[in-house]
């Protein structure tokens, strides 16, 4: 039984198969049935151990074998129990296996026989329509066929037409010409019906023309006398047609050109006034020319006699150099200034510390910046020079004690913001200490954003270029006139970085006015508060009396506050006209100290 139970172990050839390769549909049917039949074969094999199993069993419940009974008999028992009840198991399984395996075969082979079913269909209908498709295949070439032929046919007729369209063109050009050459004959007015009719007959003759042209031009030739006849009416009845009509033509042409020349005698008319306006205009020139040529000789004049002057000037600033006495008097002004400032006038000597000593003329000279720069220097704590920039670089290697300004995008402001700072770098460059750059009023007036946008853009680009110089902006507030635009232009300037804000250039008709620095004052105490820094006023142009210089100095108190204390380094005035003012009523010695100009 053990072997017999063994050999039913080890799997089957087609299991080992089944197992390495996937299976098609027909193998695993094929594998069912195999099962099936490996099942039956257990069964029958069970059906023979069974008789056998129950044939020990009873001898031994007989007690056959009762004497010879021992443990191992009982254990046999118990493995034939155990047995019985796994073959019953098992030939259950397998029953159930079989069925399965049949069912699925069953179901295999149905759906196998629907998909062959669904293929032929498939197969048939593609068969149908390939069919179909060949036979309108054939239709359509039969039709392209007769098509083809019906064109050839039809390209036929046209290329004869178009043979006979030549043809008949052809021969409408000779019946052109030979009628041509007929009428060229009979237009002959001298010569008789017989010498035409003879001529026309040798023509024919030696004509290229048919039978049928010949006849058609014999009843011409009958008709030739009349015709010639009525070719003469009808010539003489153009020719006065043509007559009457160029006489009207001319009637018209010469109304037309009596018109013309009423036109032009109304056209010349502000001509010959405007010849006589250009004869003033020329002698008016001519006038302007001699004051040209006047004026010239006065500059000639001039530049001799301000030749004479900077000469006359060098050699002050000589005699300057090596006089005790002129060095004396410069002393004397100086320590007048000082009893001044220490004691008798207090106000008058602040107003004078305050004052920028300019020359900003269009004939400065090395000679007259030196001069302003040696009346500055006799100020103990003035508080700048005010130069152009040309100068800048002199005057600091003969004043280095000297503070120096100067100007940049003045008067017009209408330079580009990179230009403008970068010649205020080399302002500093060369020893300036202050930069009073001109904004574009201009266009601030002709368009006020984009005015104010380029004030901040001008600012901030000096600013930027000079990090430790003092900024003062010009706004030129005579010219921008409204309150509105002097308060937007003043804020912008303070906002980009300006350390002043400048009323004027001094070079047009309105400069510094009280309205003007008002308003200017109230963005200051603004941005004051704003940031916490104050920055600084300066009036230049149009301040050349004690009682306006006094006038700025109450308004900036009002304003500012009572704590505010006014010096150089917050208000400036920018007029030197108001200098020797001031000296005289201080009564400060000014001996010959010579007094700067420029506002």
């Amino acid at each position: 039984m053990g072997a017999k139970r063994k050999a039913q172990a080890p799997k089957s050839p087609a299991a080992k198969k089944a197992k390495a390769a996937e299976p098609s549909a027909e193998e695993i049917r094929q594998g069912h049935f195999d099962n099936v039949e490996k099942g039956i074969l257990t069964f029958n094999q069970f059906k023979e151990n069974e008789v056998e199993i129950a044939n020990i069993a009873s001898r031994i419940s007989l007690g056959v074998y009762r004497s010879e009974r021992t443990d191992k008999h009982d254990q046999a028992v118990k493995w034939i129990e155990d047995s019985l009840a796994r073959y019953a198991v098992q030939l259950a399984h397998s029953k159930s296996a079989c069925a399965d395996t049949l069912s699925k075969a069953d179901a295999q082979r149905a759906d196998k026989t629907k998909t062959k079913e669904s293929k032929e269909a498939v197969l048939a209908t593609a068969q149908e329509a390939h069919s179909e498709a060949k036979k309108e295949q054939a239709a359509r070439a039969a039709e392209s066929k007769a098509k083809t032929k019906e064109m050839s046919v039809q390209a036929k007729q046209l290329q004869a037409a178009e043979r006979s369209v030549e043809a008949a063109e052809r021969r409408a050009a000779e019946i052109q010409e030979a009628s041509a050459r007929v009428a060229e004959i009979l237009s002959s007015a001298e010569a008789p019906s017989a010498k035409i009719r003879n001529a026309l007959m040798a023509f024919l003759k030696t004509s290229p023309i048919d039978k049928t042209m010949l006849t058609a031009a014999q009843p011409a030739m009958a008709s030739a006398g009349a015709a010639r006849t009525q070719f003469q009416t009808d010539t003489l009845k153009a020719l006065a047609q043509f007559v009457a009509k160029e006489a009207d033509a001319a009637a018209k042409e010469i109304a037309t050109e009596k018109e013309k020349c009423h036109m032009v005698e109304q056209t010349m008319l502000p001509l010959v006034e405007a010849k006589h306006a250009l004869e003033k205009a020329q002698a008016k020139v001519a006038a302007v020319r001699k004051q040209l040529d006047d004026a010239e000789a006065a500059r000639k004049a001039a530049g001799s006699a301000l030749q004479a002057v900077v000469d006359e000037a060098e050699q002050a600033q000589r005699d300057f150099d090596g006089n005790a006495d002129l060095v004396k008097t410069m002393e004397e002004v100086r320590h007048s200034f000082l009893t001044l400032r220490d004691a008798v006038h207090p106000e008058l000597a602040l107003a004078i510390s305050c004052v920028d000593h300019t020359t900003l003329n269009d004939n400065d000279t090395s000679v007259s910046v030196a001069a302003t720069c040696s009346a500055a220097a006799a100020v103990p704590g003035a508080a700048a020079v005010c130069l152009f920039p040309q100068f800048v670089k002199e005057a600091r290697e003969k004043f280095p004690e000297l503070k120096i300004a100067t100007v940049t995008n003045f008067p017009l402001g209408t330079a580009a913001p990179e230009a403008v700072a970068a010649s205020s770098a080399k302002a500093i460059e060369d020893g300036a200490n202050e930069i009073d750059v001109v904004i574009d009023y201009k266009l601030v007036l002709k368009d006020r954003e984009a005015g104010i946008t380029a004030v901040t853009k001008l600012v901030a680009a000096v600013r930027d270029a000079v990090p430790f110089g003092l900024v003062k902006v010009i706004l030129e507030t005579g010219e921008l006139k409204e309150t509105d635009l002097i308060k937007a232009a003043s804020d912008a300037a303070l906002a980009a970085g300006a350390d002043f804000i400048k009323t004027s250039t001094g070079k047009v008709p309105v400069n510094c006015t009280p309205e003007a620095a008002k308003v200017m004052f109230q963005s200051i105490v603004a941005h004051r508060k704003k940031t916490g820094k104050t920055a600084g006023f300066k009036a230049a142009g149009g301040v050349r009396t004690l009682e306006q210089a006094r006038e700025y100095f109450e308004l900036a108190q009002s304003i500012l506050g009572a704590k505010h204390k006014i010096d150089p380094s917050n208000f400036r005035f920018g007029s030197s006209s108001l200098l020797p003012v001031l000296r005289k009523a201080a009564g400060v010695a000014t001996g010959s100290a010579p007094v700067a100009s420029g506002y």
